[in-house]
């Protein structure tokens, strides 16, 4: 299956849970009618992953650009990912990576605030945040939050100790 460049694990999960109740009803008319031969699974070959905690959603921005975009991605709609502004959780709902080079400037530092978006240095590159939730408020674009909030350029996010 195809995944697009914006696509969360909500959109992907919605798109395979089509894909697959089709195949299913597929799947089980051909067992009904004899036209397949089941083969069990080989359990060595089987792997498991946790489950997600909400830890797993503080966002390391010394990491790539694009390995930080991919994890907002893949943590949205659960259990999300989240960063800290000022001391102020913050989710961190859509993004965008940046190829740009910000060398000189700490990973987690704004580098640039716009009326849609502010840019994060990373490691590697930057990450253009489009949508944000601040701690006990819904979520909302960062045109919205500018209306009535101001976004410090220079200001490093992180562990909640800022």
């Amino acid at each position: 299956v195809r995944i697009d460049p914006e696509d969360t694990a909500g959109i992907l999960s919605d798109r395979l849970a089509w894909i697959g109740s089709g195949l299913l009803i597929k799947t089980l008319d051909e067992l009904d009618q004899g036209g397949l031969t089941p083969v069990p699974q080989a359990h060595g070959n089987a792997t498991t992953i946790p489950p997600l905690k909400k830890e797993d959603g503080l966002i390391s921005w010394g990491n790539d650009a694009e390995k930080i975009h991919n994890r907002i991605r893949a943590l949205d709609p659960r259990p999300g990912a989240y960063t800290y502004y000022q001391g102020m959780k913050w989710g961190v709902w859509k993004s965008e990576w940046v190829e740009k080079s910000y060398t000189g400037r700490k990973p987690g530092e704004i580098v640039d605030v716009k009326n849609e978006y502010f840019v994060v240095a990373t490691g590697h590159g930057g990450v253009r945040i489009r949508e944000i939730q601040p701690e006990g408020k819904r979520r909302m674009t960062v045109q919205e939050y500018l209306r009535g909030n101001q976004i410090e350029k220079g200001v490093v996010l992180g562990e909640g100790n800022n």
